[in-house]
This record gives C-alpha cells, sequence and structure tokens, in this order.
C-alpha cells in the first residue's frame, strides 16, 4: 500500500515526503542545510510540495515541527534507499 504513494506524488513532492520522513521531527523545510542535503532544489518548489502535502493530510505542522502524519509510514520511508 505505502508503494503506491510514490505514484500518486510528482516527483518533487516525493522527495520531499520522505527527506521529512527521514528528518523528523523537521522544524525548518526550507532551510539551505535542509534542501542541500536532500538535494531539493528551490525554496520555492519545496514550499509548493510541502503545502500539497500538507492538504492531502500527509504531512502535519505540530508545535512547529513538520511530520509525517501516519507513524508507520514514516517509519518505513526513513528506510528507503531511493
Amino acid at each position: 500500500i505505502y508503494a503506491n504513494f510514490q505514484k500518486m506524488l510528482t516527483r518533487t513532492q516525493w522527495n520531499v515526503f520522505r527527506a521529512i520522513a527521514k528528518e523528523e521531527p523537521l522544524q525548518n523545510p526550507l532551510s539551505k542545510d535542509f534542501l542541500t542535503k536532500h538535494n531539493l532544489g528551490a525554496a520555492s518548489t519545496v514550499s509548493t510540495a510541502l503545502k500539497a502535502l500538507e492538504r492531502l493530510e500527509l504531512v502535519i505542522k505540530d508545535e512547529g515541527n513538520y511530520l509525517v502524519h501516519e507513524v508507520q509510514l514514516a517509519r518505513w520511508m526513513a528506510t528507503l534507499g531511493i
């Protein structure tokens, strides 16, 4: 089931989603360090992807931290080497 998420999202959304899962709890997804570490490109592109992930309720913001909404999904994504 989880593998289908990659097919449902754009490449940028998937990359941002995966990066958040690996870094959570994440305070600043638009920081230069985070963008560079995960090779995500421009902050504006990541911001657009992040908003889409929040609308889809895949990512939530809780007390200033970004998290993957479902814990098991986050753990699975964090193990992906892709």
